[in-house]
């Protein structure tokens, strides 16, 4: 069985192979937890590339050319949600980063949490800049204990080294990140509905439009992205769009984390480019443990690939 990466939650395995970015010093056992170790693998250094050489709508066209799309489901260009809370005018414009975790078995976003909680600070900080908000709030599932400990503390370092807080890195940049602890059932994770609890609501979705871009937490424009999303984000602005951009397919630029479950020989978290054939993904678990029929893909809301369909792209 693989091993947990660097202090992992033991539910968390990364699986060895396919195309590592955002795990790939997680997986190397490397502790990114603490901001020394973090600065060392370049965090916050696309945050200072943004804030000091792009400019907000600098970092949204890097975003755009990075083809990068939202990895919460909806696959929505996370560079036109950016530009439409910019465009939006506001005196207050929040970013929401949801890390509620529907669906139980997917833990991407856990295992970046856990595992590089400074990643996810960076990539909230980097949408804050380029939106123009001055908020920026970590929501957690109240269970991922670990995460929201890291979390917390990540943020205390970034506002100690002016990472974060007020004047970041010594420009007019301000932007306060805190965690908020909510309950993690499945359709809290919908975005309408978390920021309905973020308000004090009942946690469900509400008609759009207004887009939450639009009209948002407490009527303000807000971005509400994943963790992962952002993650990306964060590295897209370390490394760059166009080496982003050189995995993946025509329809999909980068990488995807993946949660591999059921009848596998090893079950796990994997990181591909998009595009691989399911076929691939199931032999990075040590392929399937009797005769495969069926494999259902995109959790509680997905739907079934015969076998003979698992070897397309």
């Amino acid at each position: 069985m693989p091993e947990s990466g660097a202090g992992l939650s033991p539910q968390i395995r990364i699986l060895p192979g396919g195309q590592q970015r955002l795990l790939e010093a997680i997986a190397a056992g490397t502790d990114l937890t603490g901001l020394a170790a973090a600065r060392k693998h370049r965090a916050y250094s696309g945050l200072q590339r943004a804030v000091e050489k792009l400019g907000p709508e600098g970092t949204i066209g890097e975003i755009e050319a990075a083809e990068l799309r939202g990895r919460g489901g909806g696959g929505y260009p996370t560079a036109d949600k950016w530009r439409a809370a910019r465009s939006t005018p506001g005196e207050r414009k929040v970013v929401v980063v949801n890390l509620i975790g529907a669906d139980p078995t997917a833990l991407g976003d856990r295992a970046l949490a856990e595992g590089d909680p400074h990643l996810i600070v960076e990539g909230a900080l980097i949408a804050a800049f380029a939106t123009g908000a001055s908020e920026a709030i970590v929501a957690v599932r109240r269970d991922w204990t670990p995460a929201i400990e890291r979390l917390r503390a990540a943020i205390a370092e970034a506002d100690a080294a002016h990472l974060a807080g007020y004047l970041v890195l010594g420009t007019d940049f301000s932007c306060v990140v805190s965690v908020w602890e909510g309950s993690g059932a499945l359709v809290a994770g919908e975005e309408t509905a978390l920021l309905a609890s973020l308000a004090g609501d009942r946690g469900m979705p509400v008609i759009r439009p207004p887009y939450p871009t639009e009209r948002g937490l407490g009527d303000a424009p807000t971005t509400v992205q994943n963790g992962e999303t952002l993650a990306h984000a964060a590295w897209i602005l370390r490394h760059g769009a166009k080496k982003f951009a050189g995995v993946g397919s025509a329809t999909g630029r980068g990488t995807k984390l993946v949660s591999i479950y059921g009848h596998v020989a090893q079950p796990g978290l994997a990181e591909v480019a998009l595009g691989t054939p399911i076929s691939e993904i199931l032999a990075l678990a040590g392929g399937g443990t009797g005769t495969t029929k069926a494999v259902f893909v995109g959790g509680a809301g997905g739907g079934a690939l015969a076998a003979h369909e698992l070897d397309k792209p």
